[in-house]
This record gives structure tokens, C-alpha cells and sequence, in this order.
């Protein structure tokens, strides 16, 4: 454990050479970075520097250039170190059910940056013309995160959900899992302040 600690803070080290790289060399650099941290058994910095790597692809996103299939692989890479691992199933599935989406247990993780991290993942997936998996990974983010997110965060991935959905039809895919998505309807019933006639009661 000792040498590994060391290792990752010659690694640490090396992220500060202020070298001036071309765009190309960067995320060769990144990329290489994660996995040496990887190696060492550092899985959440191999995950951070695979984002950053994959952002990098993507950076000028008017550039006809741009990376968006590398930018798609190197997210994917990273849902372990996120404590996403559970979703790799989820893409590789052909059956739609939550479950596949949602790990077991308690969720772990930080869900605010686990949130970004899919909708990055979804939107590269739009880019590289996989609207069908697109529109799969939003929803299941939606199943699973919706409560973690706030109503402008809500309301950017319901969105998107739509914007997919429209260029779906577009395209004349057929999207042959049923999409189901959470209710966001929240409705509250006022108490009848201890009067028992006031009470709401549920009708059947």
C-alpha cells in the first residue's frame, strides 16, 4: 500500500509540468494517467481523469473533429470509479427494467456528480447517432437520480428526454423497450388540522 501511495504522488506531481500540449497529446496524456492510477488500484482518480480525458475529446464541440465516439468509450470506462459499474449492464442489456439500472443496495457514490457523469454519457450517445440508447440511459438516470436533482436540473433532463425522443422520430427508430418514467407530480393534501371530518381518506 506504501509504494502504491507513492506512486500516486509522483502522479499527483507530474499533473503539475505546466507543458502546453496540443489537444491530441492531452488526452493521450489524460488517458494514460488514468490508467496508470488504475493500476495502482486508484479507481475513482483513473475515473476522474477518464472524464476530463473525455471532455478534452469534445472540447470544441463545433468542431466537426471532435471525438464523440472516444468521448462516448472513455465515459463508459469510468462508471466504475463512479460507482456505476451496475449501468454496464444496464447498456449491454436488451431488456428494459430499472433494476438493471439501479445498483443493489443502498446507492453509494456521490449522486449529484453520478447524475452528470450519465448525462454526459447519454448525450455522447446522441452524438454518435445512438438516439435509441440515448433516450434509454436519460430515462433510467431519471428513474434513479430524480430525487437527488433539483427542479432546473429536473426539468434540463426532461428536456433532453423530449429533444431525443423528437430526433428518434426523425430518424423512423423504433424504440422496442417500453420507457417508463417516475412520476414527478408531487401533490400534497392539506390535514384537516385535527378535525377528523377535514381528514382526507383514501377511496378505493
Amino acid at each position: 500500500m506504501g509504494r502504491n501511495l507513492d506512486a500516486s504522488d509522483f502522479l499527483q506531481n507530474t499533473i503539475y509540468i505546466g507543458i502546453k500540449l496540443p489537444s491530441e497529446r492531452e488526452i493521450e496524456r489524460l488517458s494514460t494517467l488514468a490508467d496508470l492510477y488504475g493500476m495502482i488500484g486508484f479507481k475513482r482518480k483513473e475515473a476522474f481523469y477518464k472524464r476530463v480525458a473525455a471532455m478534452y475529446c469534445v472540447a470544441d464541440q463545433n468542431n466537426s473533429e471532435a471525438r464523440w465516439q472516444q468521448c462516448f468509450s472513455l465515459l463508459r470506462e469510468s462508471l466504475p470509479g463512479f460507482s456505476l459499474e451496475h449501468v454496464l449492464g444496464f447498456i449491454k442489456s436488451s431488456e428494459y427494467e430499472t433494476d438493471l439500472f439501479l445498483s443493489s443496495g443502498e446507492s453509494t457514490g456521490w449522486p449529484a456528480v453520478q447524475a452528470r457523469v450519465l448525462h454526459e454519457l447519454a448525450f455522447s450517445a446522441r452524438k454518435i447517432g445512438d438516439t435509441k440508447l440515448a433516450i434509454k440511459l436519460l430515462s433510467g438516470l431519471l428513474h434513479s437520480t430524480h430525487s437527488f436533482l433539483n427542479k432546473s436540473e429536473q426539468e434540463e433532463m426532461l428536456q433532453a428526454l423530449k429533444n431525443y425522443s423528437s430526433a428518434c422520430r426523425e430518424e423512423s427508430e423504433i424504440l422496442y423497450e417500453p420507457i417508463c418514467l417516475p412520476s414527478f407530480v408531487n401533490v400534497v393534501i392539506p390535514t384537516g388540522n385535527g378535525d377528523p371530518n377535514l381528514e382526507p381518506i383514501e377511496v378505493l
